[in-house]
């Protein structure tokens, strides 16, 4: 329970404090109604807090649809719009979208929700997530992934990577939260009992600094 389970500047999130803190969330969340397949948009910075964050929506039972707060405003209503959520879990520190879903703070979220365990009724069938492409061609296209699906990538890379036994690894995750490609870290991470390390926007882009990073953590498996 205090193994480390994700990693972000100078915060360490515990698995402890992990399930307490998302638990809060999904409680509040499914007091709100959010249930199987709700659609729950997640706007903050780049932080441990999107992790937490997103494991109590799933907890919930409902889909995460990660936004990143610096997409010009446009784009972050249409995605409000385009996906229907009623609730966008955020923080003070960023700037409210023009939207009729309700506001939910995190820092109110994980002092006011029950920590009890809650109990999410989700099938394999389910959304866990809806992530939007980057709409270079067109409009932004809302991509719909069941839980089933990202079960499937855990196990295949379990089996063919992550076959490490007792051992702890170190994994880094470079990928921004609205990419696809953050999906393979975080869940082969969080499932597997690893330690997830979110690098830093301005490291990721500086491969000096990325390689300090990585020797200074000892990373031992990385998204690029």
């Amino acid at each position: 329970a205090d193994q480390p389970a994700v990693v972000f500047e100078d915060r360490t999130l515990s698995y402890q404090t992990l399930h307490e803190q998302s638990s809060r969330i999904a409680n509040l969340l499914k007091q709100k109604g959010v249930g199987a397949d709700s659609p729950v948009a997640v706007l903050l910075d780049r932080s441990e807090r999107m992790i937490t964050s997103i494991m109590g929506i799933l907890k919930a039972g409902g889909a995460y649809v990660p936004i990143d707060p610096a997409f010009p405003a446009e784009r972050i209503q249409y995605i409000l719009e385009d996906c229907g959520a009623d609730f966008i879990l955020t923080e003070s520190k960023v700037a409210p979208p023009v939207s009729d879903a309700e506001l939910i703070d995190f820092d109110h979220a994980i002092a006011e929700g029950a920590v009890d365990s809650p109990n999410a009724d989700v099938n394999a069938q389910n959304l866990a997530y809806i992530i939007y492409t980057s709409g270079t061609t067109g409009r932004p296209k809302g991509v719909m992934i069941e839980h089933r699906q990202v079960h499937h990538l855990v196990e295949s890379l379990q089996q063919t990577i992550y076959q490490s036994g007792s051992q702890t690894l170190r994994m880094a995750l470079l990928a921004p939260f609205h990419f696809d490609a953050s999906v393979k870290q975080i869940f082969a991470s969080l499932l597997l009992g690893q330690t997830l390390y979110i690098v830093p926007k301005k490291t990721v882009t500086n491969g000096a600094a990325l390689a300090a990073y990585y020797r200074r953590h000892s990373i031992e498996a990385t998204d690029g």
